[in-house]
């Protein structure tokens, strides 16, 4: 991504599904966006992804590098007009193939609500293994998927 993404990210993040399933479900405050976006594209524990199909941005990714944790936190979600055609399970895979090039030693990590049965077919059918448990987060259960199997 880069600063001319900022208003796409805005948009993709205020929609209502996203806010839905977000773990923060406040709607976001522009001025405070640009503060949190132009922060990101800084941050090197920060990676954030804009996915296109046929020239059209489709998605986004964000990975937020843990070192204390020694895990990669990752964020997504598809533009409404693109959701149900499988592109939830093509983001999680190229991401995981572009993570795996940048040579960080830490697995990618997802939290995903219990209802959004979407994106817990997305995280299965890229190959992410789900961890045992729930995880409470804000008092709401979250499944925790994993790139790799954590011992």
């Amino acid at each position: 991504a880069t600063e001319a993404d900022m208003l796409l990210y805005f948009e993709w993040a205020n929609d209502e599904t996203v806010r839905e399933n977000s773990i923060n479900k406040s709607q976001i405050i522009f001025e405070d966006h640009v503060k949190w976006f132009t922060g990101r594209l800084k941050n090197s524990a920060s990676i954030l992804l804009v996915f296109e199909n046929t020239g059209k941005a489709i998605g986004q990714l964000r990975i937020e590098i843990d070192e204390k944790n020694r895990e990669s936190v990752i964020n997504y979600s598809i533009d409404k007009n693109y959701r149900g055609k499988g592109f939830g399970t093509v983001i999680l895979s190229e991401s995981h193939k572009y993570y795996t090039g940048l040579d960080i030693p830490y697995p990618l990590i997802g939290f995903v609500k219990l209802n959004n049965t979407a994106s817990i077919s997305a995280f299965n059918k890229a190959g992410f293994l789900k961890l045992d448990g729930e995880f409470l987060i804000n008092n709401e259960a979250y499944l925790k998927f994993s790139s790799i199997p954590v011992i």
